[in-house]
């Protein structure tokens, strides 16, 4: 005895569909298509995104940034000795400031990045 749900092609893709978010199906949705479905593949797909969007807003914050920098530079041009290993000179309050700012980024981006490869070869060793 046949259910009264067997021929109807919406309840199959339901079904299906069931199947493909419980991880029980791992048949291509094109394999599994009716004939009767008239839908296209590329309604099933998610939504990929584009990078144009990303790289604006970076862009926009480098900007403010680089604003930010420049108002700091201007108002912090007061001249100060800098002593370092027995180098010494006077440079910029600002400049020297940077200067540290960019040293500790440095300091902390660069072994972050080692370790952001090192975990990279690691995934790509375990495949």
């Amino acid at each position: 005895m046949s259910a009264p749900y067997d021929n109807d092609p919406q309840h199959a893709d339901r079904v299906r569909a069931d199947e493909r978010l419980a991880g029980r199906d791992t048949r291509d949705v094109r394999d599994t298509r009716d004939v009767r479905d008239t839908r296209d593949v590329r309604d099933e797909r998610p939504v990929e995104r584009g990078g144009h969007g990303g790289f604006v807003a970076g862009l926009a914050i480098a900007a403010i940034l680089l604003i930010v920098v420049l108002i700091f530079v201007a108002q912090n041009s007061a001249s100060t000795t800098i002593s370092f290993f027995g180098w010494e000179g006077t440079v910029s309050l600002a400049v020297a400031l940077v200067a540290a700012f960019l040293a500790g980024v440095l300091l902390v981006a660069i072994p972050g990045y080692l370790r952001v490869l090192q975990l990279k070869h690691r995934v790509r060793k375990l495949r």
